[in-house]
Parts: C-alpha cells; structure tokens; sequence
C-alpha cells in the first residue's frame, strides 16, 4: 500500500499520527523531532494505520450519515439551495455537486446539534442527578466531548451523525466527570452505574472516529513535507 504522508512541526510534547477520510496520513511531530523519527514511527504503525484508513475510506462512502443511519446523497439542483430532506436510504441535498451538497450536509449537521443535544443532555443531567454549569459545541478532531473544572460540558456537534445510544454515552461520560474530573477507577464505576455496558459502547464509538474529521476540512500548522509516497512496508 501505498502511503500519502504529511509531517507537521507543531508545538506538541510527543509524535502523533492522524488518519485523514482522504487516507492521508499526517504525523504530527514536536519541532525538535527530525523527519527520520517522525517516519520510523510511521513504519512501526504500519499495521495500525492500515485498519484506520479503512476506517476513513468508509468516511468517503458514507459521508452522509445522520441519527446512526447511513445515507447515499442525491443531488437535486431544483431545490432550494442547501435543503436537505431524507428519503428510504437517501439524502437528497440541493447542490449541484458532491463538495457543494457535503458543505451543506456538515451545516446541517451543525443546526441539528445545536437543536438537538442541549435538551438530551438536560435529561440525561436530571436522570444522572449530575449538574452542568453550561454547555457548548465544537467541531473537534479527536474527542466527542469534554469537561471543565467549572461544570462546563462541550460536545461535538458531530454527534448528530451517531445513534443515540453512542450519543448518550458520550453525554453520559461527560457528566460523570463533574463529579470524578479523572479516569480513576472511581469514574468507572460511576459511569457503569448509569451504563453498564459501556465497555461495548466505548469499542462501537471508536469504529466511528472518522466522523471527527470533516472531508473539507485543511490541515493546520506549517507543513515541512508537503506530500510524497512511502513504500509497503513488510
């Protein structure tokens, strides 16, 4: 297989590599690291990158996925500009092309949030008994939520894409750290009070990072390497 790489320097502590949805790879890599490093970090996950990227190519084939259920996008110039409606198996989009009807679909999926997920998380802080202080959305790339030491819970808006029982977990988790701001053992067992079989949940929520990277999306920072082509490794 044949690899796309982009070797970022960053202000970071430690090397990190990230699978795009277009199976680029990037490694993220602090300034003082050299290339040679970056890239032999790339060889020893060679095994580990092959499975995200089909992780990511799965972004590609169904990017339009909505509430847990996957989508193929129809295309429908007629419509009014940027609707969305869902039919059996379908998004129909009013665009008149792919990248055009994705940048809707992502605005879509942004309103959505924004309607839907304050008031699941109201009802899961009163079932849990665990109080928020204030709540607010991101489009992050690598979590679906955090928690600060003041009570305020963030969510990924990409949420909207997943069931609600990986949504309720994600929410769930994030309120346990208003009262546990670890993942001490203690947490644990405060979140399996509220899903037992969260274990299961966390395995199903991680066949779903892809969805954290929009297609769209540019990469940040000064790029050293711009793009080249890495040789199978054995």
């Amino acid at each position: 297989m044949e690899l796309k790489i982009q070797i970022i320097s960053k202000l970071v502590r430690r090397l990190r590599i990230e699978v795009l949805p277009q199976g680029m790879i990037r490694v993220v890599k602090p300034v003082f690291c050299s290339q040679k490093k970056a890239l032999q970090l790339v060889k020893e996950k060679y095994r580990w990158i092959q499975k995200k990227i089909l992780l990511a190519q799965k972004m590609n084939d169904f990017p339009f996925s909505f509430d847990g259920k996957e989508h193929a996008l129809q295309l429908d110039p007629t419509m009014k500009g940027g609707a969305v409606t869902f039919g059996p198996g379908i998004v129909r989009i009013g665009a008149d092309s792919r990248k055009a009807g994705e940048e809707c679909f992502s605005i879509f999926v942004d309103h959505e949030a924004r309607r839907v997920l304050p008031s699941e998380l109201q009802e899961l802080s009163d079932e849990t008994e665990l109080r928020f202080s204030r709540m607010s959305f991101r489009n992050q790339r690598t979590r679906w939520g955090s928690c600060s030491r003041k009570g305020s819970i963030s969510l990924n808006i990409n949420l909207m894409r997943l069931s609600y029982p990986l949504r309720r977990y994600v929410m769930i988790h994030e309120l346990c750290h208003l009262k546990e701001l670890n993942h001490s053992k203690r947490f644990w067992e405060l979140v399996s009070s509220f899903v037992p079989d969260y274990r299961n949940i966390r395995k199903e929520l991680w066949s779903h990072q892809f969805f954290l990277h929009s297609p769209n999306r540019k990469p940040r920072g000064k790029l050293s390497i711009d793009s080249f082509p890495l040789p199978t490794f054995d």
